[in-house]
């Protein structure tokens, strides 16, 4: 008998199976998208944050001070590093990621 060997997402459903974007496309994102994205990878460049609480309070002000409201923020967010418009609780997901490694993806965008 053959030993089949399969991967994390061969047992959870597709909408728990998550790819960063690392070759992000900045033409999918309008003017005021850019913007936001630009000022989260700034606040993420010019300080380390100590876990996702605080990361959750720079997000949500981030998203305050752009031109896009709370949901379409988090949506660009999620297109921006994911490529799709939703996925695990944002701050977490930048832990996940690295903040380094977060930033640079984002550079890539804007």
């Amino acid at each position: 008998m053959k030993e089949q060997r399969n991967g994390p997402g061969s047992y959870a459903p597709e909408k728990y199976v998550y790819e960063i974007n690392w070759d992000g496309d900045p033409q999918s994102l309008n003017m005021e998208q850019q913007d936001a994205v630009k000022a989260m990878r700034n606040r993420l460049e010019n300080r380390s944050f100590e876990g996702s609480d605080e990361l959750d309070d720079m997000l949500y002000t981030v998203a305050e001070e752009s031109d896009l409201s709370t949901g379409e923020f988090f949506q660009t967010a999620y297109r921006a590093l994911l490529g799709r418009e939703n996925g695990p609780r944002l701050s977490t997901l930048i832990v996940s990621i690295g903040q380094d490694q977060t930033t640079q993806i984002l550079q890539k965008l804007v």
